[in-house]
């Protein structure tokens, strides 16, 4: 499976961070120049209603023309499957998150806030409606369709996944986390911010505003604490190497 992600608004403005993210966390990534930016842009949308409404299973090439008002021909000239499309539709998600962290990438305001951030628009991403609806849609069909699970996930969690581990690199390259695995430190911070949260919204449990602030004001200081944590560990590992004094 490969991921699309379109050099045409609103992906133009996240394509060099995505090459450069995906240039650090090698997997099964590919960019494709979309023929006609506002044709694919028309195509995505139909074709985002259409699985939020038949599911994938029911969903067919062809009412995704009609929705979008093209040819089948241009469709196909477009996207050469339904799973290709799938991705595509996917990757429009994700390809917002990344512009997000893009931004807090040239942004100057240190850790803390920017973590802030970052668990504030993850978890929003997460559990949009549209989202959810994917997931679900996804639950309910991937017993008959495995690859549809595993080409969700590549052009979606998998994404998010190596955004947030490239948006850990450079703040370790700052110096404000010590050197680690920026992928597994990323997948822990991700991991807290899903919490119970996420189960709780699959399955349709209301969560109030007041209850998601304060899981995102704990999970940051939580990681924090743990990046606190390995800073003292890294300091206290360098005096007891460091060679003794001459005096």
């Amino acid at each position: 499976m490969s991921i699309a992600i379109y050099k045409t608004e609103p992906y133009s403005s996240v394509f060099a961070f995505y090459s450069d993210l995906t240039d650090k966390h090698k997997g099964n990534l590919t960019t494709t120049m979309a023929l006609n930016p506002q044709r694919t842009e028309q195509i995505l949308e139909a074709a985002k209603n259409v699985f939020h409404q038949s599911g994938y299973a029911r969903a067919s090439m062809d009412r995704v023309a009609k929705e979008a008002g093209v040819s089948k021909a241009t469709l196909y000239n477009h996207f050469k499957s339904k799973t290709v499309l799938f991705q595509a539709v996917v990757s429009s998600a994700s390809a917002r998150f990344i512009q997000e962290l893009s931004d807090l990438q040239m942004d100057e305001r240190r850790l803390e806030p920017a973590l802030r951030i970052v668990a504030e628009r993850f978890l929003t991403f997460l559990l949009c409606p549209h989202n959810l609806a994917a997931i679900r849609m996804i639950l309910a069909e991937i017993q008959a369709d495995p690859e549809l699970g595993e080409a969700f996930y590549r052009s979606g969690p998998a994404v998010g996944e190596s955004a947030v581990a490239h948006f850990l690199e450079k703040r370790m390259q700052k110096g404000e986390i010590p050197q680690t695995d920026p992928v597994r430190a990323g997948r822990h911070f991700m991991a807290l911010l899903r919490g119970d949260l996420f189960w709780r919204a699959l399955l349709g449990v209301a969560l109030p505003q007041e209850e998601i602030n304060a899981h995102l004001d704990s999970v940051v200081k939580q990681f924090m604490q743990g990046v606190a944590g390995m800073s003292a560990s890294h300091g206290s590992a360098d005096t007891r190497n460091s060679p003794a004094s001459d005096s």
